[in-house]
């Protein structure tokens, strides 16, 4: 062991963006469906009880309760579809807005940028044709110095 920390594989790193990936409903539609789940087992319990003490053979408590769990889940599933398209319009909204926003950010950037590109044509159009070489010398200079081809002596 050399005391430095594990690389991490590559299949556990796409493992994880797998993971990041992979979507969680909002709050709002978990706690919708553990409400529905509730209500529908509370009518097939309500119904089944009702039917036994109604003194109905078992077919017919059988029956009474089925359809009362067919009820109760279509009416789940009705609201619990709205909520889901409100909510996925908030969300598509809210996205919309952030890139829309993004979008602004970006438009003012090249306008900042195409503002400073002509207050630096406008510079070097005022230079006369020495300060012009100098500055070709200097800006040659900068670049053999990045690319290491000469020393940082003058």
């Amino acid at each position: 062991m050399t005391g430095q920390p594990a690389q991490p594989s590559p299949e556990s790193a796409r493992g994880k963006k797998r993971a990041e990936k992979v979507a969680r409903l909002p709050k709002e539609m978990e706690i919708a469906f553990l409400l529905s789940q509730l209500f529908i087992i509370l009518v097939g319990f309500t119904a089944a009880l009702l039917a036994i003490f109604a003194k109905v053979d078992i077919f017919n408590v059988v029956m009474r309760t089925a359809v009362a769990l067919l009820s109760a889940g279509a009416i789940a599933w009705v609201i619990n579809w709205l909520l889901g398209q409100f909510i996925l319009e908030k969300i598509l909204a809210e996205e919309k807005e952030k890139l829309e926003k993004a979008a602004e950010a970006r438009r003012k950037e090249k306008e900042e940028a195409l503002r400073r590109a002509e207050e630096i044509k406008a510079a070097v159009e005022g230079l006369n044709s020495s300060e012009l070489s100098d500055l070709e010398a200097l800006l040659d200079r900068e670049d053999m110095m990045k690319e290491g081809r000469m020393d940082n002596t003058v």
